[in-house]
């Protein structure tokens, strides 16, 4: 008679061992990334969770942050790729779909971007990250009357969505209604800085107001706008350049005019011209 003897106790207890340890690596890793994403530790981030992925390959909401990790990288077709193994882990992740929204709009496809987002917040009406990128592909399309509703619902949502309030300015700017712009980008200042790609909220709506300011021809503050923008994220070359325009144009319009002269008059005691200016 053949006897098929049990696994032994220590066989059993090994296991569990092994098991819990792995539980609890990937529950402090998962800790760690979290963290990092929240500090804006992108790229740490990123290797955090390929290491809780390679530990638990089947944890969609690894998956889901990964993606965000990349797409605020600037790594689009990575995080497309990543989003959608999350997707396939979990079809009813509404963040999921919002992080293939942003990283289809990376990769310049507007429309399944919008259908991406439009999953999202049919998964959840209150997805204020899926309705503001909604509003930032329409605004990029044109759309800005559209936009301007998605932006209005997303405060409705969150009152406190900073980058809700720097949208809302830039869609009523690009409309030429620089006074609710304004107010807007002022609203979002009141309130505390949020990390944003490619700059963080106030340094976003710091740039607003530098470019509402200076439709309205008002350089001296729009310059001071900028100045602000680039104390909050020194790497906002979009505001460094907007910056160096201003400038540009401030020293123009205050440059003193040369004299009507006589044609006969040498141009030696003619004011030099700013070779620096273009």
């Amino acid at each position: 008679m053949t006897f098929i003897y049990p696994l032994s106790v220590a066989i059993i207890i090994s296991l569990m061992s092994a098991s819990k340890a792995i539980a609890e690596d990937v529950n402090s890793l998962t800790a760690q990334g979290r963290a990092a994403l929240e500090e804006r530790q992108y790229a740490a981030a990123e290797k955090i969770w390929l290491r809780v992925i390679e530990l638990a390959p089947n944890n969609a909401e690894a998956y889901t942050t990964l993606c965000e990790a990349l797409w605020r990288q600037g790594k689009g077709a990575e995080a497309v790729s990543t989003c959608q193994k999350a997707i396939r882990l979990d079809a009813k992740s509404a963040v999921a779909y919002t992080n293939l929204g942003v990283a289809l709009r990376q990769q310049k496809k507007p429309e399944a971007a919008i259908a991406a987002f439009h999953q999202a917040i049919e998964l959840d009406s209150n997805a204020v990250r899926a309705y503001n990128g909604l509003g930032t592909v329409l605004s990029d399309q044109g759309r800005l009357q559209e936009a301007i509703l998605v932006y209005r619902k997303v405060l409705e949502l969150d009152p406190n969505f900073a980058l809700g309030y720097n949208n809302l300015g830039n869609a009523l700017r690009q409309q030429g209604n620089l006074k609710q712009a304004i107010a807007a980008y002022r609203r979002c200042l009141k309130l505390p800085d949020q990390p944003g790609t490619p700059a963080s909220s106030h340094a976003l709506a710091f740039t607003g107001l530098g470019m509402a300011l200076q439709q309205e021809n008002n350089l001296e503050e729009a310059i001071s706008y900028y100045k602000a923008a680039l104390t909050v994220s020194p790497e906002y070359d979009f505001a460094r350049s907007r910056l160096k325009q201003a400038e540009e144009l401030l020293t123009q319009q205050t440059r003193p005019k040369a004299p009507a002269g006589n044609p006969s008059t040498s141009g030696e005691d003619l004011p030099k011209p700013n070779r620096s200016q273009t």
